[in-house]
């Protein structure tokens, strides 16, 4: 099971992971709201305010992504997305989409 720790005080960032949330999955994930969730918060040692500048995942095999390889593994695990996150993956688009990550975050 993936963690999301996600900005749950961002409006821009609350609708986009709900819109995640309404999907379909293919890998289990658990959305972790970081102002209100900081029991989880503080057992993976993140600071908090690295939470509200980038989307951070904790994957299921333990690795932490942030910023554009979160947003990928999100894609990954989405039914509807899915063929997306294994382009994004096959392809090495990580570093092209993390410069897009960092003028949009």
């Amino acid at each position: 099971m993936h963690l999301v720790f996600y900005d749950d005080a961002c409006p821009l960032c609350t609708k986009e992971i709900d819109h995640f949330r309404k999907l379909e999955t293919k890998h289990p994930i658990q959305w972790v709201p970081s102002h209100q969730d900081t029991e989880t918060v503080n057992q993976f040692g993140f600071e908090k305010q690295a939470l509200l500048q980038r989307l951070h995942v904790v994957r299921g095999d333990g690795v932490i992504v942030t910023g554009a390889s979160a947003f990928a593994t999100i894609w990954y695990s989405k039914k509807r997305y899915h063929w997306l996150g294994k382009l994004v993956y096959k392809f090495n688009l990580i570093p092209v989409l993390e410069i897009a990550y960092k003028h949009f975050a």
